[in-house]
């Protein structure tokens, strides 16, 4: 029977210290205590553990090459290659104004990740770009906490602490929304959930009952729908809210811009106008958001900036910072207005 060589991981336990730390000592960062260092050579020298290129940072191979992975995804994430395509246009301009090449490997969600990341380890890169959801997946993490891949994720939601990632603060976004809906005058206001298995889902909701609660207006009496960030998820969401003109919102915030055109489809089915009956509010504003009528006020996402602090991170070797924040922008448009009407 084989035995599994040593990984970094095995080395952090040994010298008990974090993972980022084993990390710093075998890229020879500065600013490790010298007790530390010590006792991860230690640990390294007693495991007879071998850092693999992507284990020793993410500059190592001088081969002006990032490999960006992404995911062909199943539903109901297929809808959504409006927003992967941005991020994969906006990574290519990044690494081109920088003077490196792109090799864009694609796997599905889960099953062929490991594949993936063997085809982006084999062609010896600067650095492995990871987009969601897949940057999330557990088989990634899993590889990057062994050391087989440095990456950076760009808007983790889970365990943003491992490696380097590029993120934006989608509760923050979610909050500035729901105010931006009360503000308006709105209080009797629904959300659209997005899929329950992406972590961004989950903190959008969060900021929507945030911002809620701290209006008074949260507890039990929420209105939160179920959906998956598809269109057709919005369109049922929708019917489901607006049918019923006795218990109709003054307002709608989806999870994600699709979402949102769905309740709009909805509405004009139900003979109802945008933002006259109800104001409709998404998340992303992908380019649909500005190709239909009215126009969608939604949460403008940084993809450029994550891109280009993505490469950036490459570009420092993993020396420095580990992660960078980039922010978000309210785009409020012609889809939300005050009520025209009190609230039921």
């Amino acid at each position: 029977m084989s035995v599994r060589p040593p990984t970094i991981k095995d080395v952090a336990l040994a010298a008990e210290v974090s993972f980022k730390t084993v990390a710093r000592v075998l890229n020879n960062e500065p600013g490790v205590r010298e007790a530390l260092k010590v006792r991860v050579q230690a640990a390294v020298e007693k495991l007879g553990y071998t850092p693999n290129i992507s284990a020793r940072g993410l500059s190592g191979a001088g081969s002006r090459m990032i490999v960006l992975i992404s995911n062909a995804p199943p539903e109901p994430f297929r809808q959504n290659y409006d927003y992967m395509a941005t991020v994969q246009a906006a990574v290519v301009r990044a690494c081109r104004l920088h003077g490196y090449h792109v090799a864009i490997e694609v796997a599905p969600d889960g099953a062929g990740l490991a594949k993936a990341i063997d085809a982006a380890r084999a062609l010896a890169p600067e650095g492995v770009l990871v987009i969601p959801p897949i940057c999330d997946n557990p088989a990634l993490l899993d590889a990057i906490v062994r050391g087989e891949v440095a990456a950076v994720r760009i808007a983790p939601t889970i365990q943003t602490d491992l490696g380097w990632s590029v993120r934006m603060d989608d509760k923050a976004a979610a909050v500035a929304m729901t105010r931006h809906l009360l503000d308006l005058g709105h209080t009797d206001i629904a959300f659209i959930e997005g899929h329950p298995g992406h972590g961004a889902s989950v903190l959008r909701l969060e900021g929507f009952r945030q911002a809620m609660a701290e209006a008074g207006l949260g507890g039990k009496a929420l209105r939160v729908e179920s959906g998956n960030f598809t269109f057709a998820s919005g369109r049922a969401a929708g019917l489901r809210l607006l049918a019923r003109a006795e218990q109709r919102p003054t307002a709608i915030f989806a999870a994600n811009d699709l979402t949102a055109l769905g309740v709009i489809g909805a509405a004009a089915e139900l003979g109802l106008k945008p933002p006259e009956d109800v104001s409709v509010a998404g998340f992303d504003d992908t380019n649909a958001a500005r190709m239909v009528w009215p126009d969608l006020t939604s949460i403008r996402q940084p993809l450029e900036g994550f891109a280009e602090a993505a490469v950036e991170l490459v570009i420092a070797g993993g020396k420095g910072e580990t992660e960078r924040w980039i922010g978000f922008e309210l785009m409020a448009r012609g889809s939300t207005a005050p009520p025209r009407r009190a609230p039921v």
